[in-house]
């Protein structure tokens, strides 16, 4: 979102009937589409997609304290479902606390957004780039499925695309740039 700001005296509070408090100069921040107006031109020159390492996931989930048949903290297992059946739950358990012991060796955690170059030209003399990202997913198992991985991309790249058209930026070419990593 961008932003405009202007400076206004106290007369001029009192003309927009804005309640500020009585300074000689204020500062309001007003929300605007940022590159819509008809001064600014815009290019999309490149999209792409991005996988990074997740520096502190929370593992949690792989967490149960179990404490003589009962089940004190856990986020995936249920008291019933220990009570119907113990054995698969504690072998569940097993596994889950197996995998946390390899995270970091065998698997780690991911996140995945999308970015856009975007050339500004304001006037004939200056131009500049800004890049826009998409929101980001986290959390995601290194060893996740191919299909999976792919289908987080085509979101965050929807939601890219949103974001784009949301700030005034013409999308037509927004397929064709896309890269993946």
């Amino acid at each position: 979102m961008g932003l405009i700001f202007l400076f206004l005296n106290e007369c001029d509070l009192h003309k927009t009937s804005l309640r500020l408090h009585k300074t000689s100069l204020t500062l309001i921040r007003l929300s605007v589409k940022p590159y819509a107006d008809k001064m600014t031109e815009t290019e999309l020159i490149s999209v792409k997609t991005h996988w990074e390492n997740q520096e502190y996931p929370d593992l949690s989930w792989l967490e149960t304290e179990l404490k003589d048949g009962k089940i004190i903290d856990s986020m995936r297992y249920t008291q019933e479902e220990y009570d119907k059946n113990p054995e698969q739950v504690q072998a569940w358990i097993d596994e889950d606390q197996g995998r946390f012991r390899s995270y970091g060796y065998l698997w780690w955690m991911l996140g995945c957004y999308a970015t856009a170059q975007v050339k500004i030209t304001v006037n004939p003399n200056y131009e500049t780039t800004d890049t826009i990202r998409s929101g980001g997913l986290w959390g995601i198992e290194s060893d996740s499925d191919t299909e999976y991985k792919k289908e987080v991309e085509t979101e965050q790249l929807e939601d890219l695309k949103i974001e784009l058209e949301k700030r005034g930026i013409d999308t037509t070419k927004f397929n064709h740039l896309t890269t993946e990593p």
